[in-house]
């Protein structure tokens, strides 16, 4: 589609926001972990607000096909599989 369409730089996400908490979450939950979170003291110039903005993207006509759940299953069980790790039969 960019190579068609368009030039210059684009952001590719999943276009909503989501916390670092939410997607944690997420992460913990399809992986059935009981790992710990450890929050730590904000360091100077930490970002506290970032999201990927896809209008640019949007206007080539690009659509996500996918939720950020269900890109984040694919991109877990893609690693697990380059690890020799069997996926879950189904995630939540």
């Amino acid at each position: 589609l960019l190579m068609e369409k368009g030039t210059g730089v684009y952001n590719i996400g999943y276009g909503k926001a989501v916390t670092v908490n939410k997607l944690v979450a997420m992460i913990k939950d399809y992986l059935n972990s009981a790992s710990e979170i450890r929050y730590l003291p904000e360091r100077p110039g930490e970002i506290l607000h970032s999201y990927a903005a896809i209008d640019k993207l949007l206007s080539l006509g690009f659509q996500p096909e996918f939720s950020l759940e269900q890109g984040l299953i694919r991109t877990i069980d893609y690693y697990k599989g380059i690890l020799g790790i069997r996926p879950a039969e189904s995630g939540s």
